[in-house]
């Protein structure tokens, strides 16, 4: 049992490890998100900078002029602060009463007494504690210090529901056996790169959790979610190829292929890359239960009227955005959300207004036809934004309004 202690407490600081590694790549370009996190636990008096040997707000501007962030130390410490923030939060809301984040308690001991001691485990006089330091770390340790307040701010949500919320995402996209294999890769493909795929896998993480939180309406359960979800996902991911239009197909394959060069196993690589698109999986599964069509059905009436209407550019063209601080950070975001509201919106719209076609080309050339001077408008519109050599967010603004137009 000694040696599994070891491990656990190895693994542990393994991942802390690389949470500040990962954060410390990204210092400059975040340094506004940790001011503003550091500002939030100074106000909640759960900070104290002096002591800490935090920077002020002078010496934060000052960094932010000189293209700096924090250091590595001064980001451990931010750590250390969301993480003690975030399981307190969770022992006060209450942790002990949810069966799904409970039974990870037998995760946190070894093997030996989790078998031994199940039903001891649960009537622990510390059990909530001992689970809630166990999910923030992990967590933490995940998505960095930032990633909790940042949610919550956004949803209002309360740290148990955005830890369910994670915790779902997290199994419905398979995202513990993709961490597995990119810890695989240490020291055999570039840190700069892995960096690169854990962020992206980051972000994934973030956009699923903020969409299950506000298209949740009734009480949130991990197990509910997953089942809700998950199964759809998979058939999503397994059925890929004939479900994207070509112009994603070769997006897909490109992406894949840009991560294959860098020595990630071409395998591995096809299945980071399909996160961009099976994110999507969520809305096409809401508007499959709404029409009661299959997964199947929805997703390639999804992805056909995404590549009618010339979304991926809209969308690549947000993603390309400038965001320097958190409040871009929120515009981008907000126009991304737009974008794929209007589109699952649309998609539903176009299944129900002809419920009795099931071919899709028949179905959107049905749709094309009442539709006609409204998507000739858009289409219009579109092509003089396009035709601009510099895109502003006044433009991506005006485009996607034409689209919200069309609903």
């Amino acid at each position: 049992m000694t040696d599994e202690v070891g491990k656990l407490v190895l693994n542990h600081n393994l991942g802390q490890s690389h949470a500040l590694s990962l954060v410390n790549s990204q210092a400059a370009e975040r340094l506004a998100d940790h001011w503003r996190l550091i500002v939030s636990l100074v106000r909640d008096g759960r900070l104290n900078r002096e002591i800490e040997f935090l920077p002020t707000d002078a010496q934060i501007k000052k960094r932010m002029s000189k293209g700096n962030g924090l250091t590595r130390p001064e980001i451990s410490v931010l750590l250390a602060y969301s993480k003690i923030k975030l399981s307190e939060q969770l022992v006060a809301d209450g942790i002990g009463e949810d069966a799904d984040l409970m039974d990870q308690i037998q995760t946190y001991f070894p093997t030996q007494l989790a078998k031994k001691f199940t039903k001891d485990m649960a009537t622990h006089p510390l059990a909530q504690e001992i689970v809630a330091g166990h999910v923030t770390n992990n967590i933490g340790n995940r998505m960095g210090p930032t990633f909790s307040t940042y949610v919550q701010e956004e949803t209002s949500a309360s740290a148990l529901n955005l830890v369910r919320a994670y915790s779902a995402a997290e199994e419905i996209f398979g995202i513990p056996a993709l961490w597995s294999a990119i810890n695989e890769l240490d020291f055999k493909v570039e840190n700069s790169v892995l960096n690169k795929v854990l962020i992206r896998i980051q972000s994934l993480l973030e956009r699923a959790t903020l969409w299950l939180l506000r298209n949740t309406r009734e009480v949130l359960s991990i197990q509910k979610l997953i089942e809700a979800y998950k199964p759809g996902v998979e058939v999503i991911g397994k059925n890929i190829q004939a479900i994207l239009t070509q112009p994603s197909q070769e997006h897909l394959s490109a992406l894949s292929s840009k991560l294959s060069d860098t020595g990630i196993p071409s395998e591995l690589s096809d299945k980071i890359s399909a996160l961009h698109y099976l994110f999507y999986g969520l809305d096409i599964i809401r508007v499959a239960s709404n029409t009661e069509k299959d997964v199947m059905d929805v997703s390639q009436t999804y992805f056909a009227l995404e590549m009618d209407l010339d979304l991926h550019w809209l969308r690549h063209s947000v993603s390309e955005l400038t965001a320097n601080d958190m409040w871009q950070r929120k515009a981008k975001a907000g126009l991304g959300d737009e974008i794929d509201n209007s589109l699952r919106t649309l998609t539903q719209e176009v299944i129900q207004s002809n419920s009795d076609i099931n071919n899709v080309e028949q179905r959107l050339s049905q749709w094309n036809e009442l539709n006609a001077d409204s998507i000739h408008h858009y289409q219009a519109t579109f092509g003089e934004i396009k035709t601009e050599s510099e895109l502003t967010l006044a433009m991506i603004s005006v485009a996607i309004r034409e689209l919200r137009n069309l609903i």
